[in-house]
């Protein structure tokens, strides 16, 4: 198995048994299916970039692009330890007073990368970048930039990370949050009953790692909504099934810009989430399990310690 890339970034049929109960009972699961994708973009404008490293810390130089009539941005001061601790915290309940895909007030396709960044040097003066590549999109040729940085406090100190793709250094397509620790806002239960039921749900697992635990991927995906919450749950070998349990597990988050709709799709929600060789490939709920979309929401918007039962064979792979 290869596991997820870290935060720059990630058909077989069959009918199976099923029992589901609560805390103790298990849904089963059956086999999978694709989507396709297509992309429309807007053009701003293609700046010329270099970067400059110091020490593990890229800096831009951004040289004048045309146009060049952007907003100018007041600079927030960085707060201090105490006040980003209470406004990291406020956060992480509030989200900045939003729903997704707004993550923390900011929103891909409307927020800009500058006001984003102008936010987050608030918390962290120090955000790494990728080396910008050309790509073209409609004939258009764009400049395509990932960032990522920790937004730190001292209750949190390593688990508010995030990671946002840039076009042209001013539009934000993608968010990816890394999860907010000890927060229970988005565990399943609480985003089923914010958030509806899901268009699909994908899983993931691996029946050969040379392990009594093993990796089990839970992909909730909510296109009309512009985004997907992932699930890592521990999950274990009984018999010829593989049972992962969500339980108060916190997800990591994939928010995008409306443009993006047509470019996200089951292969690029399985890159997000494990990796571009990840062995096995994602399956529907629906077709790994005899769970569907109606029960699996019936199920987990009430109970937190139910689980989903998968026949091991489906999953060959490590």
């Amino acid at each position: 198995m290869k596991y997820r890339i870290g935060i720059l970034i990630i058909v077989l049929f069959s009918v199976f048994y099923l029992g589901i109960g609560s805390c103790s009972g298990v849904g089963e699961i059956e086999s999978p299916s694709t989507l396709s994708p297509a992309y429309t973009a807007k053009t701003i404008f293609t700046p010329t970039i270099e970067l400059t490293t110091t020490s593990s810390v890229l800096t831009m130089t951004t040289q004048t692009p045309s146009p060049t009539n952007l907003p100018t941005l007041t600079l927030i001061p960085t707060l201090s330890p105490a006040k980003m601790d209470q406004k990291v915290e406020e956060l992480i309940e509030t989200n900045g007073g939003c729903n997704l895909p707004c993550w923390w007030g900011i929103t891909p396709g409307e927020t800009t990368w500058g006001e984003a960044k102008n936010f987050f040097l608030q918390y962290n003066p120090e955000i790494l970048s990728t080396r910008p590549s050309r790509i073209i999109i409609n004939e258009q040729i764009r400049t395509n930039t990932i960032y990522s940085l920790i937004l730190y406090s001292s209750k949190y100190p390593n688990e508010n990370g995030v990671v946002v793709n840039v076009l042209d250094e001013m539009d934000i397509v993608t968010i990816h949050s890394l999860g907010e620790a000890e927060d229970n806002k988005y565990t399943l239960r609480n985003l089923l009953s914010a958030y509806g039921k899901p268009s699909e749900v994908f899983i993931a697992t691996y029946a050969n790692l040379p392990s009594d635990i093993l990796t089990f991927y839970l992909v909730l995906y909510y296109p009309t909504q512009h985004f997907a919450a992932s699930y890592d749950l521990l999950a274990t070998r009984q018999g010829d099934a593989i049972v992962g349990c969500p339980e108060e597990k916190h997800p990591i988050l994939w928010m995008w810009a409306p443009e993006e709709d047509e470019r996200v799709n089951v292969e690029r929600l399985q890159e997000w989430v494990v990796g571009v060789e990840s062995g096995n490939n994602f399956l529907k709920l629906d077709e790994a399990t005899n769970l569907n979309i109606e029960t699996f929401y019936a199920l987990f918007k009430e109970i937190n310690c139910s689980c989903i039962k998968t026949p091991a064979h489906l999953w060959p792979y490590y």
